[in-house]
């Protein structure tokens, strides 16, 4: 932590247990310069909204919302490479009213099994490729599954916290859950989205398709935004036509058949890419990287949407 005098020159620097003493003492000895608020990160460059940029080795210091829940390991020193994108309380800080680039910024988590961001509109589906055990920083097993997000691969450990998710009347879960009762455990091909806290640990969990059973669980698409299961009807240059349904506009509750086509070369798709999930009979499906160029007609693909923009697609092959 980091403590500033009334010149506002760093004076100290705290380890976790003297940021917790000062925090229950009311003492911050910190010069705000945002508010504490729920602020969207995005990872390049690192900043928040679009508008606070800073680095990459900003320091980062995470003290729990609630201080008399939390214990000695909710209080971090960290940089800005323990952030998952999505929305989080953060406050910023410097060591004068007019800066330029924060010198820190203080996270204010939940503690524990809920510090994860929240869902933000761009939070990514991701197919699941891969589960092993290995081993952690201090060498104690963990269980470690691997996701591909489009262009690149991204990961998040499971343990007796991982959340379960129901929809439908059935819950869907990792097999290293121990909350008790029964659910049906996600496998290699299936796509959910997540979030993960600072140690990499899955704390936030959404499932939209199981691929055991082909089975589309995500029904809350708008024009502006959401996820589109549908079929290529056609690629016509760098444009992939598809059929896909939408709430009408005028009566809730009914449907309009839009026939719209998807712009693989927007720029915007750089920002999930595209991932391929190809059946094998009986076997796992193989998930992997693909690129726009292999999108063809016939293909069953998912489009994700936000803000009005296309962000990444999904071929189920």
């Amino acid at each position: 932590g980091i403590k500033l005098t009334e010149n506002e020159t760093v004076s100290a620097i705290l380890n976790p247990g003297e940021l917790k003493d000062m925090e229950e003492a009311g003492e911050d000895g910190f010069v705000r310069t945002h508010k504490l608020a729920k602020r969207k990160y995005y990872k390049d460059p690192p900043q928040f909204a679009r508008t606070t940029i800073f680095t990459k080795t900003t320091p980062v210091l995470q003290i729990p919302l609630n201080v008399d829940a939390a214990s000695d390991t909710d209080f971090r020193m960290n940089t800005p490479a323990a952030f998952a994108e999505g929305v989080m309380w953060c406050e910023v800080y410097s060591s004068s009213v007019d800066f330029t680039i924060p010198d820190f910024i203080v996270q204010r988590t939940e503690g524990g099994a809920s510090s994860a961001p929240d869902f933000m509109f761009e939070t990514a589906v991701v197919a699941i490729k891969d589960k092993k055990t290995v081993l952690d920083e201090d060498g104690v097993a963990v269980v470690k599954y691997t996701v591909q997000n489009g262009y690149k691969e991204d990961y998040f450990y499971a343990d007796s916290n991982t959340p379960t998710y129901s929809t439908g009347g059935k819950v869907y879960g990792f097999g290293e859950n121990s909350t008790g009762g029964s659910f049906i455990p996600l496998a290699k091909g299936d796509l959910i989205r997540f979030t993960k806290d600072a140690e990499g640990y899955i704390r936030r969990l959404e499932v939209l398709y199981d691929y055991s059973e082909d089975n589309w669980l995500y029904t809350a698409a708008i024009e502006t935004r959401g996820y589109i299961k549908t079929t290529v009807s056609k690629v016509v240059d760098s444009y992939a036509y598809v059929p896909y349904w939408f709430p009408s506009s005028s009566t809730l509750g009914e449907y309009t058949d839009y026939y719209g086509c998807a712009n693989l070369s927007e720029p915007t798709l750089g920002i999930g890419g595209v991932t391929i999930v190809t059946a094998r009979e009986g076997r796992d499906p193989v998930v992997s990287a693909g690129t726009a160029a292999d999108v063809s007609k016939g293909d069953d693909i998912i489009i994700h949407i936000a803000y009005s923009q296309l962000i990444g697609i999904i071929l189920l092959r």
